[in-house]
């Protein structure tokens, strides 16, 4: 527990940064770094050679950072997160390498580029000069759901969430996290220019529920592969991947519900 509040405390800062910036400069290179390092983790369970796991894990997160800001991110995010998660089977004896690819492209990337347009409108200024954007409500909404959930679930939790797919997440965990969630929502996205808590509240809420499902399509994922985590590159966390799944399925829909919540 000590390893994983430490890693939160020295992550969250330079996050935050990356989110408010009036540069979208950080934020590509945030978000090309995370494809990157996902994309290898991802294929780690299915064995695939690393004169294939590097190179696509390369391109594909050189692509995330240079692509355009796409006003269709979240719904392609959200359609592609489906797609996986709702109809791939993990369990067919196909090629393991393609089923790298897959998962690689499919799951990771994707999802990913709705990080850009969440920085709201247009990039200009000083990279360390600061802006309340909706990504920064996005981060705040996940920390808290998430380690509210975390608490909670420790100290009161006795009722499983999904036992066959993650059996330490609880039904008490979840209405804490979602509970957290939503105060934490209101309070965000009333700071974003044309937010109002009301809206803050939904969107909060919404969020919270994104991040829950990304982080048990991940447990599923984890469960079939065979693994306990994606890596051991955050200690107390595991893998990278394990540490941002909820952002896989939280993003697209936060890009969604920004363009329903906010003046045109």
């Amino acid at each position: 527990m000590a390893a994983r509040i430490l890693v939160a405390v020295l992550g969250i800062p330079p996050l935050l940064l990356v989110a408010a910036s009036a540069s979208d400069l950080p934020l590509r290179l945030f978000a090309g770094m995370l494809c990157l390092i996902c994309s290898v983790e991802v294929q780690r369970p299915y064995s695939a050679p690393p004169f294939v796991a590097l190179p696509l894990a390369a391109v594909t997160g050189v692509l995330v950072a240079i692509a355009p800001v796409l006003p269709a991110a979240g719904w392609l995010g959200l359609a592609w997160f489906i797609a996986f998660h709702g109809t791939y089977r993990f369990d067919t004896n196909d090629d393991p390498r393609f089923r790298g690819v897959i998962a690689a492209v499919l799951w990771i990337a994707l999802p990913l580029l709705s990080l850009l347009p969440l920085q709201a409108g247009k990039a200009e200024g000083a990279v360390l000069s600061f802006r309340w954007t909706p990504l920064v409500a996005l981060f705040l909404v996940l920390w808290a759901s998430d380690s509210a959930a975390l608490f909670v679930g420790k100290s009161i939790g006795k009722r499983p969430l999904a036992r066959h797919i993650s059996p330490n997440k609880t039904v008490e965990g979840a209405v804490g996290g979602l509970l957290a969630g939503i105060a934490v929502g209101a309070l965000a996205w009333a700071a974003v220019p044309g937010g109002s808590a009301p809206n803050g509240a939904l969107f909060g809420a919404v969020v919270a529920v994104a991040g829950m499902v990304g982080a048990l399509a991940q447990s599923r994922w984890k469960r079939v592969a065979g693994i306990k985590d994606s890596g051991a590159i955050l200690p107390g966390h595991g893998g990278v991947l394990d540490r941002f799944d909820s952002l896989l399925l939280a993003a697209p829909v936060a890009h969604i519900l920004s363009g329903w919540l906010l003046p045109r």
